[in-house]
C-alpha cells in the first residue's frame, strides 16, 4: 500500500500573537511578583499606635459643647515603614460630626482621615459622648460690692463704672443662671479717691459664682470718691500700770487689744484731745503668775463714743526668776538595812545646790531636803559608791532640781561584829561613821 506523504502546517500570525502573549503576560506577572518580593523586604508594611490624637468636633452654628466624654482618642495605623517614617500626628485626622443632630446628648462614631497613605485599622474608644446646647448671649446688669469700707476717719460716695451693662455668653442653661456681673472692692485702706480697672464675676441669685461663661467687656473701671471726717479720728490706746511684781518674779510678756480705737464726736471737743488714751491702771503689786484682764478705756469727755468698743484686754506673762542656791550640812539618811548589819557613810553630811523659782528656793533649809542612800541590795561587806537619793520633804516644787555635794557616797556593808576600823574611805571623803539600823521610808527622788 502506498503512503501519502505527511502534511505540514504553516504557523498563522494569529496563532504566533497568542502565544507570545501568554509568555508576556507570565514574564510580567512574575517580574511584579519579584518587584513586590522586594519592595516587601526594603520597606515592609507595618503596624503601630497613636496615642493622643484629639478629636475634632462638627457642629451646626449656633450650638455649644457642654460636655465631651473624650477630647483625645488612640488610633492602630498600618503602613508602610517609609510612609510611618514621614507621617506627622497632624497628618491623622479624628472626627465626630454632630451636625443635624440639634442640642441634646448624643452617642456618635469616631471617623478618621490621613494625609498620607496610612490606614486606620481602629481607634480607642470607637465612640464618644457629647452634649451640646443652644449658644445663647445676653446682657446683664453691672453692680459694686464694697467688701471692705474704708477706715472708719473716712467716708466714701457711692461707686461709679464706667459700663452699666456686659454680654454674656455660653450655653442656655449656664446664662440663665446668672444675674449680675459683680465687682468687689477692698477699700479698707483706702484714704483717697479709688480708681481702678476690676475685673466681672459673673453670680447667680444668691451670689455663687457661675462657670462656663464668657462676659464681654471682661474688665470695667470702677471709681470712688474718698474723703476724711471730721467728726471721727483714730486714737492710741496705752494700757496703764502700777505697782512693782514681788521680789523674784518677773515680767516676761506683755500685749493688749485693741491697741488703737476710734473716737467719734463733735469737732470741736474732738479737736481739744490729745493723741492717746489710757485704761484704767493695772496693779502689778500683787501678781505672781501670768493673768489675763479686761479693763476700761478712760473716757475724757462723757460726750465722746469709742469704737468700735470701750475696754481693753490685756494679756500679762510673768515668771518666776530662776536661781541656785546652796545649802550644807545635809544629812544623809540611809533605807534598806538588814538587821545585824551596820553601814559606814563618807560623808554623813553633804551639801546640795538647789536650782529653781527664786521665791521657792529662797526659805528652804536643810531640814527641807531629803538625802538618802539605799543599801537594800548590799551585801555584807560591799565597799562601794551609790549616787543618793534627793527630794524636797514637804512636796515637789516645780521647775526645780538638786544636785548633791559630792555626787557619790562611800558606803560600807559591816556585820554588827567586824571591826569597824577597816573601812577605807574614797580619797577626799570624811572618816567614815557608823550608821544605825533605823529605816525611814521617805517618798524620794533621783538627783539629777
Amino acid at each position: 500500500m502506498q503512503k501519502s506523504p505527511p502534511t505540514t502546517t504553516t504557523p498563522t500570525l494569529r496563532g504566533i500573537l497568542t502565544e507570545n502573549l501568554f509568555w508576556f503576560l507570565g514574564s510580567l506577572a512574575l517580574a511584579v511578583l519579584v518587584w513586590m518580593i522586594a519592595v516587601s523586604q526594603s520597606d515592609p508594611v507595618e503596624q503601630w499606635r497613636v496615642n493622643n490624637l484629639p478629636i475634632r468636633v462638627m457642629t451646626d452654628s449656633g450650638l455649644i459643647i457642654t460636655e465631651q466624654s473624650e477630647n483625645a482618642a488612640a488610633a492602630q495605623m498600618l503602613a508602610q515603614r517609609s510612609v510611618r517614617l514621614a507621617l506627622a500626628p497632624d497628618d491623622i485626622i479624628i472626627s465626630v460630626d454632630l451636625r443635624g443632630l440639634g442640642p441634646g446628648t448624643h452617642i456618635v462614631p469616631l471617623q478618621w482621615n490621613t494625609a498620607r497613605r496610612a490606614t486606620v485599622l481602629d481607634t480607642i474608644p470607637r465612640q464618644i459622648t457629647i452634649t451640646t446646647e443652644i449658644e445663647e448671649s445676653r446682657l446683664k446688669p453691672v453692680e459694686a460690692i464694697i467688701q471692705e469700707e474704708p477706715p472708719l476717719d473716712y467716708r466714701r460716695g457711692e461707686p461709679q463704672i464706667d459700663v452699666l451693662q456686659a454680654t454674656v455668653s455660653g450655653p442656655l442653661s449656664l446664662v440663665e443662671q446668672v444675674d449680675t456681673l459683680q465687682v468687689t472692692l477692698d477699700l479698707s485702706d483706702q484714704r483717697s479717691a479709688y480708681q481702678d480697672t476690676v475685673r466681672l464675676i459673673p453670680v447667680d441669685v444668691d451670689g455663687a459664682i457661675v462657670e462656663g461663661v464668657t462676659v464681654e467687656p471682661q474688665n470695667v473701671t470702677v471709681t470712688v470718691s474718698i474723703e476724711p471726717r471730721d467728726d471721727v479720728r483714730p486714737m492710741r490706746v496705752l494700757a496703764n500700770t502700777s505697782g512693782d511684781l514681788p521680789e523674784g518674779y518677773r515680767l516676761t510678756g506683755f500685749d493688749y487689744e485693741p491697741q488703737s480705737v476710734y473716737v467719734s464726736g463733735s469737732p470741736e471737743i474732738l479737736s481739744t484731745l490729745g493723741d492717746t488714751l489710757f485704761t484704767e491702771p493695772i496693779d502689778f503689786s500683787d501678781r505672781v503668775s501670768s493673768f489675763e484682764i479686761t479693763v476700761p478705756i478712760l473716757i475724757p469727755n462723757p460726750d465722746l463714743l469709742l469704737i468700735p468698743r470701750r475696754d481693753v484686754t490685756v494679756t500679762v506673762t510673768i515668771e518666776a526668776q530662776i536661781a541656785t542656791r546652796q545649802i550644807d550640812r545635809v544629812p544623809v539618811e540611809v533605807i534598806g538595812i538588814t538587821q545585824g548589819r551596820t553601814v559606814q557613810l563618807a560623808p554623813t553630811e553633804v551639801t546640795v545646790l538647789v536650782t529653781g523659782p527664786q521665791p521657792q528656793i529662797e526659805p528652804l533649809t536643810a531640814s527641807d531636803i531629803s538625802v538618802i542612800v539605799d543599801v537594800s541590795r548590799l551585801r555584807a561587806g560591799d565597799n562601794t559608791q551609790i549616787t543618793p537619793i534627793t527630794s524636797f520633804r514637804n512636796g515637789m516644787i516645780a521647775n526645780a532640781t538638786i544636785q548633791v555635794l559630792p555626787a557619790a557616797i562611800d558606803v560600807r556593808v559591816l556585820e554588827t561584829l567586824e571591826v569597824t576600823s577597816e573601812v577605807t574611805p574614797a580619797e577626799g571623803s570624811a572618816t567614815p561613821t557608823p550608821i544605825s539600823t533605823r529605816t525611814p521610808t521617805p517618798s524620794a527622788t533621783a538627783a539629777p
